[in-house]
């Protein structure tokens, strides 16, 4: 069932926003994501109370909030930059808002205009998400500095299954259960991290 135009280009948008080229090249890529499956629930759920629209923060207000162990120039400062980043970023689906995604990228983010249009389609069209919650495991990532001057770092993730509802409460789509690895560029700019570009390969048993 489909909903409020919310049609499997969006659907599509939601599989397809961890799917921006990040192979080290300067110039992301990006590269096609299947389509989620369409589900029509047949005994809608209970009507989803909207969340209050959030405060405004100002950039200062969300590079405070980096946390100390990702403020360094080194490894394990990228690590835990990448790690806030992508919690970051899982969080903004269901909050409504990309702003901390938004401060903490390069302009040139593919990921992140990605997730910065279906944010903002799912406000527009009233569509509420829930599930999705990510784990990074508990292992250290791999990677470190590449030749270009980016910083490259890679995880291993588990994305619970993540279902969208139109204003009725009606599941209009859902992004399947997902292990993916995950790749993070970023790049040391005017005294904090920024975020280059955002890539998960699916991982098949």
């Amino acid at each position: 069932m489909i909903r409020r135009g919310w049609g499997v280009g969006a659907a599509a948008l939601a599989a397809a926003v961890v799917m921006a080229g990040c192979n080290g090249d300067p110039e992301p890529v990006v590269t096609p994501s299947p389509t989620p499956t369409e589900t029509a629930s047949e005994t809608p759920a209970p009507t989803p109370t909207p969340s209050p629209t959030p405060t405004a923060l100002t950039e200062e207000e969300i590079l405070a909030a980096i946390p100390e162990a990702a403020r360094s120039q080194d490894f394990p400062g990228a690590q835990e930059f990448a790690r806030f980043f992508l919690v970051a970023a899982n969080d903004a689906m269901a909050d409504g808002s990309s702003v901390v995604v938004d401060a903490l990228a390069t302009s040139s983010c593919v990921y992140c205009a990605n997730l910065r249009e279906l944010v903002s389609r799912t406000v527009d069209e009233n569509i509420t998400v829930r599930g999705g919650d990510l784990d990074l495991g508990e292992g250290l990532p791999t990677g470190g500095l590449q030749e270009n001057g980016l910083w490259r770092i890679e995880f291993e993730s588990e994305t619970a299954q993540r279902e969208f509802l139109d204003e009725n409460g009606v599941v209009v789509a859902t992004d399947e259960a997902q292990s993916a690895n995950v790749t993070v560029l970023l790049t040391w700019d005017s005294g904090h991290w920024a975020v280059v570009d955002v890539d998960a390969q699916e991982l098949t048993v």
